[in-house]
């Protein structure tokens, strides 16, 4: 989990920097984390009482493959140079909401 927590980390830092590489854009950099965090607090109580009644084992397993794919998608839209900021807004959402399971 410290590896996948310092690479969360790290994703984190970097979408934010690509958007406000790509767009030069505070407000668009305070949507990004926004959008991080708005669902961990729709889902907290939701995910909370899924994960008391699930294998905990197996919520690491989704989660994890989760996250693992969405930075897959980022890098490869990154590196296509395809990549815009509603991209990065919808994986940080998506990044989140699955954190909150």
């Amino acid at each position: 989990m410290l590896i996948s927590l310092s690479g969360t980390w790290l994703q984190i830092t970097a979408q934010s920097w690509l958007v406000f590489d790509l767009t030069n854009s505070e407000f668009l950099l305070g949507v990004v984390g926004f959008l991080g965090a708005v669902p961990m607090f729709m889902l907290a109580l939701f995910g909370g009482a899924l994960a008391d009644s699930m294998d905990k084992r197996r919520i690491l397993i989704f989660t994890q493959t989760a996250f693992m794919i969405l930075a897959f998608v980022l890098a490869v839209i990154t590196q296509l140079k395809i990549v815009t900021p509603f991209h990065i807004m919808l994986i940080a959402l998506f990044k989140r909401s699955s954190n909150g399971i």
